[in-house]
């Protein structure tokens, strides 16, 4: 037996939190942890305090994720599940560090960059 009629949404990552799914959950964690790296290392140099960097990778990382989230939701709703990947990697790939992202494999050289209307006619 066969199913002749899969629904699209079956294949959707169900939401895990605030509106993000499992991938862009650790994508905006990921993301503030970064950001909380940087700004960890730039305390430990102000202050002599080394652990404040594990806690600000942790609080950029949590702040990131709470406030992203219902943001990400909103400007993704009624668009394809991989919407929001293309247009990171869109933004990647038309950044002036371009080849530093190509470098790590974040960026193609290969998208497609030509925007277009599509008519559909008969002959």
């Amino acid at each position: 037996m066969s199913i002749e009629f899969l629904p699209e949404r079956l294949n959707r990552s169900p939401v895990v939190f605030r509106g993000l799914t499992s991938g862009e959950l650790f994508l905006a964690f990921g993301c503030g942890a970064m950001i909380g790296l940087v700004l960890g290392i730039l305390l430990i140099m102000v202050t002599g305090i080394w652990p404040l960097i594990p806690t600000a990778v942790l609080l950029c990382g949590f702040l990131t994720v709470f406030f992203s989230g219902r943001l990400l939701a909103s400007r993704k709703r009624g668009r394809a599940s991989m919407w929001f990947y293309r247009a990171l990697q869109m933004r990647l790939t038309t950044s002036p560090f371009m080849p530093f992202f190509e470098a790590f494999g974040l960026a193609d050289r290969r998208l497609i960059q030509l925007e277009n209307h599509w008519a559909v006619r008969r002959k």
